[in-house]
């Protein structure tokens, strides 16, 4: 979601850079060392953003809440989101963040970067959030100038699912299934399929 983010962010007027911190591939799990977090803390020093949104996963809630804390010393005016799984199924605990954003996030950054630019005040929580017509999801953003992706201590732009031997293809989201173990169950309420030609 977080190369679909992009897009929206930029339909939306705002400048956008995305910093993929460890794995662009959010199935592999490894620690952060201290000068990949360096490395990430320094970059948006570089870039000063407004906005900063972390996509979080329930193991690296602690970690997160961390380096929101450290993000804070250093860019105090900045708004901090928290979106992804972990905020969906468990918002209570997200308490290092300014604002918290359940379910599915194109609709709401939006909603949150325009309120930004005109000054208005922004809610802690915007509550579960599904789109409904998926046909209006743009795709995919690969390989732009702006993505940095920060592993193996160090800081590249070479995005590397370009070289990846697979290539996502976004024709929808949802799963007919309920497996007890999976949290699509939670998140996704309905199956929703693009039309091909929006594939």
């Amino acid at each position: 979601a977080t190369r679909i983010l992009h897009k929206v962010a930029l339909d939306a007027g705002a400048e956008s850079s995305v910093i993929f911190l460890k794995d662009c591939d959010t199935n592999h799990f490894r620690k952060i060392t201290d000068n990949e977090e360096k490395l990430f803390l320094s970059l948006l020093q570089d870039i000063q953003p407004d906005i900063i949104s972390f996509t979080v996963l329930s193991p690296f809630t602690e970690f997160v809440s961390k380096l929101t804390n450290n993000v804070r010393k250093s860019l105090p005016n900045a708004i901090i989101i928290w979106g992804g799984i972990h905020p969906t199924i468990s918002p209570e605990t997200c308490t290092a963040a300014d604002v918290i954003i359940q379910g599915e996030g194109e609709k709401v950054i939006g909603e949150i970067i325009e309120s930004v630019q005109k000054g208005l005040p922004l809610q802690k929580n915007y509550g579960y959030s599904e789109i409904e017509d998926i046909e209006k999801v743009p795709s995919p953003v690969y390989g732009d100038k702006s993505f940095f992706f920060i592993d193996n201590d160090s800081i590249s732009q070479n995005d590397p699912l370009l070289q990846s031997p697979n290539y996502g293809v976004f024709t929808g989201r949802g799963c007919p299934f309920r497996c007890s173990f999976c949290v699509n169950s939670i998140i996704h309420k309905k199956v929703r399929i693009k039309k091909v030609p929006s594939v």
